[in-house]
């Protein structure tokens, strides 16, 4: 008779405890093909490490500072889970770390039964989770005792006019990472202010209105406080806008609306008293801040490279980027050219021909992934993020993040093509003139934050039925007063030109995406505001010779300026990540001070 998968994964537990006294790893670690991700436990960073002897080296130090490592059985399933790919056990755990740093962790294991009848680890994640007499509070917040009387509202103005004194975190930046960040170090205990030059929301409401969220509502949860269980599967931008300020409002969180961050004169840093000098522009009223760390969290896609073709001046129509577009209905009756095929220029493209342009074309400069919603909700979301599954999201943060993201790609990289539901798609696209690629959507979402469509409004079916067409293989070459000229020397008759490249940045692992629109890279925004400062800085987003996303909710190689970027999860999941390296560097300031 089989033991039982949680007898299975105590026992494993034990024998790693061991292990990391004696040193010797092989009888835990699947020594063929092992990996293991540390994200705060032994170092101050992310770390991913493969192989037997790497992972040994790394934990040589580990011996007496991890200890009481326990199965979570307060998690779903008793912490332990029937794994498919490879067959095996999924198992979360926490443990507890000894020395100058007294904290708690958790954590996430992998189990392949081998040939011998031993299971050992294929994949090991560890987490710091709290640190001991800082932890996050994931409760009610503490009562505030009003003085002589005072109300609820007279004691948030208190604490409102004196949020810039002593200020240890200025968020810039005030969409879902940014809030997220402060709800974040609020329940650490961490002063922080959020700034943003628009009103909370404003990102999402000032966009067109047929925009949506491609990923599902659960995925994109909020810390500590939830969507309401009747809202669609995909949110529209007016729900999200709204959430984003109920959001600041139940969290009371300290946020200056419609206040800039200056950079005349830019911010600068005293390494003596280890505090920024920021100029901020609050509605007219010019307020320096001097707070001791600075988290940029303006988005990836904040700065829209102009659009700089010959010929502009000429034209007599209308041009302009994505990020200016805000519904079709003014262009109805006209003739649509939009310059980009991912997924801004096909929505764009649905938009114009719903809301009655003539004629619409997508420029297709290279070949473009193609997913639909239903083959994405196979592949990730029903089974990575499963709403009625059980699981509490933060026990799925953990499984999901505990496949490294190298190791990831290698497993996706082997199975690309087309998913089962999208292959006729597929072919009826690629006769209709929009070519597709064979890539990975994760891979394309990790490095290039672009080259690929989820379809969830059925542009593939109005390429293929014509009612959208296609020009591929080219670029705009210039403009002539009523026509657009393509590389290739054909023309094309126009009213209307919306340039919705995405990204313009890095590629996968370094290589320079050259296209004359779209965004600038998280960091050049950055440069406009902090100038050279940062220009040696980390690069933001693309994944490192370890597999780790670079720059992002981790040192960014200035010791207090990070960034947090990313999908809701990423805010979620890493955003809490940041807050602990923020609140371990309040900690050892206080220690100094001391």
């Amino acid at each position: 008779m089989s033991p039982e998968p949680a007898t299975v994964v105590s026992a494993w537990l034990d024998a790693f405890a061991s292990a990391l006294v004696t040193g010797d790893l092989t009888s835990v670690f699947n020594t063929e093909d092992c990996w293991l991700r540390d994200l705060l436990v032994l170092s101050r960073d992310f770390t991913t490490v493969q192989g037997i002897t790497n992972i040994s080296a790394y934990l040589h130090e580990a011996d007496r500072r991890l200890h009481n490592f326990r199965l979570d059985t307060r998690t779903n399933n008793g912490g332990v889970t029937l794994a498919a790919n490879p067959p095996g056990l999924t198992a979360l755990f926490r443990f507890d770390i000894a020395g100058d740093l007294a904290a708690t962790a958790r954590g996430c294991v992998r189990l392949v039964q081998q040939t011998d009848g031993e299971w050992r680890a294929w994949t090991v994640l560890l987490v710091l989770q709290d640190i001991v007499g800082h932890e996050e509070n994931v409760g009610r917040a503490p009562v505030h005792v009003p003085r002589d009387g005072q109300t609820w509202d007279e004691v948030w103005e208190e604490n409102s006019a004196s949020i810039a004194d002593d200020l240890a975190v200025l968020v810039v930046g005030a969409g879902h990472c940014g809030l997220m960040m402060a709800a974040r170090l609020r329940q650490m205990g961490v002063k922080a202010l959020v700034i943003d030059r628009a009103k909370v929301g404003d990102s999402w409401q000032n966009r067109y209105p047929s925009l949506k969220l491609h990923t599902p509502t659960f995925m994109n949860s909020f810390p500590y406080h939830s969507y309401p269980a009747t809202w669609p599967t995909y949110l529209p931008r007016s729900k999200m806008s709204s959430f984003l300020r109920s959001y600041r409002d139940a969290l009371d969180l300290f946020v200056w609306e419609s206040t800039e961050l200056l950079s005349d004169p830019r911010p600068t840093y005293d390494d003596a008293t280890k505090r920024w000098t920021v100029h901020v522009n609050r509605e007219g009223d010019v307020r320096i801040l001097h707070p001791r760390h600075i988290v940029i969290a303006i988005g990836l896609n904040m700065l829209p490279r102009q659009y700089d073709v010959p010929g502009m001046a000429d034209f007599q129509g209308v041009i302009y980027h994505s990020s200016e577009h805000h519904g079709g209905a003014a262009y109805a009756g006209k003739r649509v050219v939009v310059v980009g095929a991912c997924n801004s220029g096909t929505d764009i493209a649905m938009d114009m021909m719903h809301k009655g342009a003539s004629e619409v074309t997508i420029v297709q400069r290279s070949p473009t992934l193609y997913v639909s919603m239903p083959a994405v909700e196979a592949m990730a979301f029903s089974h990575l993020w499963p709403e009625h599954g059980g699981a509490a999201i933060d026990e799925l943060d953990l499984i999901n993040n505990s496949i490294p993201y190298a190791l990831l790609m290698r497993i996706l990289n082997a199975n690309r093509g087309p998913h089962e539901l999208d292959v006729k798609t597929v072919e009826a696209l690629n006769n209709a003139g929009f070519k597709t690629s064979d890539g990975v959507l994760y891979e394309l979402l990790l490095t290039r934050r672009a080259g690929y469509v989820m379809d969830q409004g059925g542009v593939a079916k109005s390429i293929i039925e014509g009612k959208i067409k296609v020009k591929h293989g080219v670029e705009v070459e210039k403009f002539e007063k009523d026509a657009v000229v393509f590389t290739d020397g054909s023309t094309l008759q126009a009213d209307v030109v919306v340039a919705a490249y995405v990204y313009a940045g890095y590629t996968a692992y370094g290589m320079l995406m050259r296209c004359r629109i779209g965004y600038d890279s998280m960091r050049a925004a950055a440069s406009k505001l902090f100038g050279p400062l940062v220009d040696d800085l980390t690069e933001v987003w693309d994944l490192d010779a370890q597999g780790e996303l670079q720059g992002i909710y981790r040192p960014s190689g200035h010791p207090a300026l990070w960034y947090a970027a990313g999908d809701y999860a990423n805010g979620r999941f890493l955003g809490r990540l940041l807050a602990l390296q923020l609140l371990l560097a309040e900690r050892d300031a206080s220690l100094t001070r001391a």
